[in-house]
């Protein structure tokens, strides 16, 4: 179960990558220069939210496995088509829009399927790798462009990685028509969210509000900020991807300790936070070292927060798990469609140490508000104790 919701995971992250990978490829046959890009970034996390909302109602009425099924179809269909079909740029965000719905449609109930059918010995571990498969994603887009895009050019690149998600739908397909264990039955269709479990929802869904835009923004501007100061792009891009790597494990490291209660792995989240904004700070300094120590920071452990927000999502949401974990992927959603464009803006129009300043910021109120929640015992409950690694 858990390789299942992580290569859906990957899946779903990729055509977003792919996009930002192979844009100079792209940009080659159809126009797509930077503000495209962004542009086209901003529909799909737009097209995400949309999905989002759409996972809350679909999992009410149809299995896990069958969304996650619809939403790897989409994928496949958004992948395949823009590689065979796109002849004209609005074509090709057309097509990716589907994978974007994809996105949102995806999270949720891959969330439900670890919760429910997971050992509460392995949940922890299961939301952990999960929610590492996202940077993994980015990884397989970075190799996508030698091994791909300058050899048989980007319309095959995105083909092949449609054609690699095929194998991913028969795994989901297999188990599409199960029977609910029940643990699923508990929040069978028809029953209303608790409105406390809706108030812990939104109090959680603030922090990616705040956090998941704010980061994405970090990762996407790297290298314009590193052009725009002179400094090595090559250095910046490097640094990255071995940045999102150890952030990667860290995902999986920071919900697998056997011996931290939720209310303890959510503490560790606001420390994480709290890096991430030191990290920010450090790279709003106009030196190189600096810049790329901070960016360390960044995409390291400050990054390594989402496979706990979910988990504890999932853990505090009393059997509903789709539409706890939706609304959370519907905030990340609308934080990664807002702040990207606004740090763009910012950096375009006054500079990049004004850029950083606005980020961390908003870093600092992410941390700020997680600690709050995490400072109120009430919020944990009876599952306060509950340990990410062990029953």
């Amino acid at each position: 179960m858990i390789a299942l919701a992580a290569a859906v995971t990957v899946a779903c992250s990729l055509p977003l990558y792919m996009l930002g990978a192979l844009a100079p490829a792209i940009n080659q046959s159809l126009p797509l220069d930077a503000s495209l890009v962004g542009v086209a970034m901003a529909a799909y996390w737009v097209a995400a939210a949309i999905g989002s909302m759409l996972t809350m109602r679909f999992t009410l009425v149809y299995t896990d496995r069958s969304v996650m099924v619809v939403s790897l179809l989409l994928v496949i269909a958004g992948l395949v088509g823009a590689g065979l079909l796109a002849t004209q740029t609005w074509h090709l965000l057309a097509l990716l829009g589907l994978s974007g719905i994809a996105n949102g449609l995806g999270h949720a109930p891959a969330n439900s399927q670890l919760q429910s059918r997971l050992a509460p010995s392995l949940q922890g571990f299961g939301f952990g790798v999960k929610q590492a498969a996202i940077p993994l994603a980015s990884v397989l887009a970075g190799l996508a462009v030698p091994l791909l895009g300058t050899t048989l050019g980007w319309r095959w690149g995105f083909v092949i990685a449609g054609l690699a998600c095929v194998p991913i739908v028969v795994a989901a397909f297999s188990g599409a028509q199960e029977v609910a264990s029940g643990r699923e039955r508990a929040a069978a269709p028809g029953r209303s969210v608790p409105s406390t479990v809706r108030s812990k929802t939104v109090a959680l869904a603030i922090v990616p509000l705040l956090a998941a835009g704010t980061f994405a923004a970090c990762a996407s501007l790297v290298t314009t900020v590193a052009d725009i100061r002179g400094w090595s792009v090559e250095a910046a891009a490097l640094t990255l991807a071995a940045s999102c790597l150890v952030g990667a494990v860290l995902r999986v490291i920071a919900t697998s300790s056997p011996r931290l209660s939720l209310r303890g792995a959510f503490g560790l989240l606001v420390a994480m936070l709290a890096v991430g904004a030191l990290g920010i700070a450090v790279m709003a300094i106009p030196f190189e070292f600096a810049f790329l120590t901070g960016m360390v920071l960044v995409h390291g452990p400050g990054w390594a927060w989402p496979g706990i927000l979910h988990f504890v999502a999932a853990q505090t949401a009393e059997g509903h798990v789709s539409a706890a974990t939706g609304v959370v992927q519907l905030m990340v959603s609308i934080g990664s469609v807002l702040v990207p464009v606004v740090a763009g803006l910012v950096v375009a129009r006054v500079g990049p140490t004004l850029a950083w300043l606005v980020l961390f910021v908003l870093a600092g109120a992410a941390a700020l508000w997680a600690a709050r929640i995490w400072r109120d015992r009430a919020f944990f409950g009876s599952v306060a104790e509950t340990q990410t690694g062990a029953a």
